[in-house]
This record gives C-alpha cells, sequence and structure tokens, in this order.
C-alpha cells in the first residue's frame, strides 16, 4: 500500500508460471544434494556457515573445524571436537555434579514459544514476578526495580520462581516506541543480568536464563569462565555446570534461546536435574 492506494504485483512485475531445464547436478552418495561454492576474497577472512540434522554430520564437523582459531556455535557442536584433542567420550561424559540450592528462572525472550512457557508456568499455580520495561528509564529507576525483584525472591518459599520481563509483540512496539528499541534492550539486560546475580547472592543454584542476549547479559554478570554440557532438557538445549566467582562450589545453569523448548520447558527442566 502506497498511501492509501494500494499497488498491485502485476504493476511493479511480470509473473510466470513455468519450468526451466536444470543447468547443473550436484550428487553425494548418488543422492540429488545442494552444492555451494565458497570463494574467499582477497586480504579477507575465512567464514564458514555449516548446519547438522544428526549427530554423525556434527561428527563429521569435528575434523573440519580442528584448524580454525575461532568457533561459534550451539551446543550440539561439541561432540565432534573431542577428538581433535585426543580426547575420548565416555559413560560420565553427561554425568553432572549433584543439584542442590534455590531454583529460579531469569526470562528475557519474548519469543512466541517463551511467551507460551511463561504463559504455562503462571498457569502452573508458581510465582512469578513480572519486571516492567516502563520502570528502567534512568539508572537509579532500574536498580530500584531490580531491588524490588530481589525482594520479592528473598521471601519466597523454596518453590521455583520466575523473574521475566517478556511481553507480547504489540507490547513490546509500545516499549520500543517510548523509549527507543537500542535502549529499551540495554537498560532489560542490565537488570536482568542485576537480578541473577542478586538470585545467587539469596542461594540460587539451579538457574535457567531465557533469551539469547539475556544469556549473554548473565553470563558475563555472573562471570562464568567454564561449563561442563550435561544432560539434553529439550534439543538444543543441555543443562550445564558453570564455575562463577560469586559461587565457587558452582551452579547448574541453562541458557534457552527464544524459540528453543516445549510449553512446559520451565516446570520439566528442573525434575530433569533431579532424575537424571
Amino acid at each position: 500500500v502506497h498511501g492509501q492506494s494500494p499497488i498491485y504485483l502485476q504493476q511493479v512485475a511480470t509473473v510466470r508460471d513455468s519450468e526451466q531445464e536444470p543447468v547443473s547436478l550436484a550428487l553425494v552418495n548418488g543422492q540429488r544434494a545442494v552444492s555451494i561454492d565458497v570463494v574467499k576474497l582477497s586480504g579477507a577472512n575465512t567464514i564458514a556457515v555449516v548446519d547438522a540434522v544428526s549427530n554423525e554430520d556434527l561428527l563429521r564437523l569435528g575434523p573440519a573445524l580442528a584448524d580454525l582459531p575461532l568457533v561459534t556455535a550451539g551446543s550440539g557442536v561439541a561432540i565432534g571436537l573431542p577428538a581433535n584433542f585426543g580426547l575420548q567420550a565416555h559413560g560420565r561424559t553427561s554425568q553432572l555434579p549433584s543439584s542442590s540450592g534455590r531454583k529460579a528462572i531469569v526470562c528475557g525472550s519474548c519469543s512466541q514459544a517463551t511467551l507460551g512457557q511463561v504463559h504455562h508456568f503462571i498457569e502452573s499455580g508458581l510465582p512469578h514476578w513480572r519486571l516492567d520495561p516502563h520502570r528502567l528509564m534512568d539508572e537509579q529507576s532500574l536498580n530500584q526495580a531490580v531491588s524490588e525483584a530481589l525482594d520479592w525472591a528473598s521471601r519466597q518459599s523454596e518453590a521455583t520462581i520466575l523473574i521475566y520481563s517478556s511481553a507480547d509483540p504489540q507490547s513490546v512496539r509500545e516499549i520500543q516506541q517510548s523509549m527507543g528499541a537500542e535502549a529499551t534492550g540495554q537498560r532489560v539486560e542490565e537488570a536482568l543480568a542485576g537480578i541473577a546475580k542478586g538470585l545467587l547472592g539469596l542461594g540460587v543454584r539451579q538457574l535457567i536464563v531465557a533469551g539469547g542476549e539475556t544469556s549473554g547479559a548473565c553470563v558475563q554478570a555472573l562471570g562464568v569462565s567454564q561449563m561442563q554440557i550435561g544432560p539434553q532438557i529439550d534439543p538444543g538445549v543441555p543443562w550445564c555446570h558453570a564455575y562463577s566467582p560469586l559461587s565457587p562450589e558452582g551452579l547448574h545453569l541453562a541458557l534457552k534461546s527464544g524459540n528453543f523448548g516445549g510449553v512446559d520447558f520451565f516446570t520439566r527442566s528442573f525434575d530433569l536435574l533431579q532424575h537424571p
């Protein structure tokens, strides 16, 4: 629509329903496949982007990544990396230390999957606190909001608690319009990271962080230096045992990107730690 006048496809393009003769053919093990040529530009770095659909793919990726100075990936890629260093998997590889301490979820994702998980948690009657981004206009109000959330958390029983800033798309748009999209994101992540630090001070040692940016902010705030990857909760999301200066004995940590996990992810994950 331009102004109030619709623009039809026929006005700007020619559309034909026809067939084109193939000009090339790629086969892998006799099966049709997609062929991609990657050509390095002179003077540029080499960046490879790959995907996998099975553990066999991940095991083949391991040797291909052996000489790369930097690898960023989901946790699944770790399956193929140990062999590059002469390490072999054993039966205790995914066995984490026994879990203890309070349980909490810090959630900044606004994806549809996460909204469903938040709704399921609330409908289950479990304690929850919503962090209102409108209250994070400046540093003083942000610190006050963090303090109130932690005060609420300190008064809860041993039940799993949820502190979240998640909102539906319309509410997110309204917040971003009033505060600016970049400023909103920065303040929410700063507040949730501060809450994550405070929760460790309250004895939380089993923590789920939902949202990619939220996970990054919380890992930095907690000073996590290394993690042992443990059992899978849902595809792409394992429990880990992390080491942080705020918790010298370690803590169990799950980092979840927005659209990962089933609707009962928040309520089911902690059961897996108790009954691996």
